[in-house]
């Protein structure tokens, strides 16, 4: 019977075979790149980057301030 520690180097080898596969199906996918980035407001009113994963169509949110009417609604 296999040890916990075999276990768990084989889901660790996994993950890192199918990690780069995943990330190379991602950024061929139409939609663009695997990540995107937003400017952002942060303490006492300090801009900084946001990079965010792409889970989304780029199509699906409005663009302007997120308080804004969309045409969609």
């Amino acid at each position: 019977m296999p040890s916990i520690i075999q276990k768990c180097l084989a889901l660790l080898a996994l993950l890192l075979l199918l990690l780069p596969g995943l990330l190379v199906a991602l950024s061929l996918w139409p939609s663009g790149s695997v990540f995107f980035s937003q400017m952002r407001i942060g303490y006492q009113e300090r801009a900084f980057r946001l990079y965010k994963f792409r889970t989304m169509r780029g199509t699906l949110e409005c663009p302007g301030p997120a308080l804004a009417r969309c045409p969609n609604a």
